[in-house]
């Protein structure tokens, strides 16, 4: 059970940091941005 629960945090983390570099070579840093990729990363979860 541990074992899953281990794959499933490091899957969120890459998802996660996959997105904030897709955002990154965007151009995308200015604050207003990352709060949406926040409330985006918030709804995710909100999800699952």
């Amino acid at each position: 059970m541990k074992g899953k629960h281990i794959i499933l945090i490091v899957l969120l983390i890459t998802i996660i940091g996959l997105v904030i570099v897709y955002f990154l070579m965007e151009g995308i840093i200015e604050k207003y941005d990352l709060e949406r990729a926040m409330n985006a990363v918030v709804e995710y979860k909100k999800l699952t």
